[in-house]
């Protein structure tokens, strides 16, 4: 799954550097749809997929950089005028932005959630091992 994560990543990098160079209008938007179809599928997929923190701090760090390219890409297609067939792509973009934020709810929630029952379960077992710190320091009072 990691190299399924990168590969979309550079997918999503080649597509906007298409839609980037790209002199044909609906080309650009086309690659422009692309790149933010790559972008959502890492998006996805990585929230799902077991990380070693290095790799998902990595991947955190690259998405980020996309999405702000994306989003740069995606303001300037909108603004120009000349570019046929945008408002399609547009809405599209648009529409996958407001799932991805919606989907990030959700999984904020569940990450918040664990985090609450990991502190928790820690709390829990640094009580526990308070408890027989001081039971055993008084056992060595006792004794000495």
């Amino acid at each position: 799954m990691r190299g399924f994560l990168h590969a979309e990543l550079e997918l999503a990098r080649t597509f906007l550097s298409m839609a980037i160079t790209s002199s044909i209008p609906s080309n650009k938007a086309r690659h422009l749809e692309n790149a933010w179809k790559a972008y959502s599928a890492v998006l996805s997929f990585a929230r799902r997929t077991p990380l070693a923190s290095i790799e998902a701090d990595q991947i955190a760090s690259d998405l980020d950089s996309l999405k702000v390219s994306l989003l740069g890409l995606t303001e300037t297609a909108t603004l120009h005028a000349s570019w046929p067939r945008t408002e399609g792509p547009q809405r599209r973009l648009s529409k996958l932005q407001r799932q991805e934020e919606v989907q990030a709810v959700p999984d904020l929630a569940d990450q918040i959630e664990r985090f609450n029952q990991n502190c928790g379960e820690v709390y829990g077992a640094a009580v526990h091992m308070l408890s027989q710190n001081q039971a055993l320091m008084r056992r060595m009072l006792v004794r000495g």
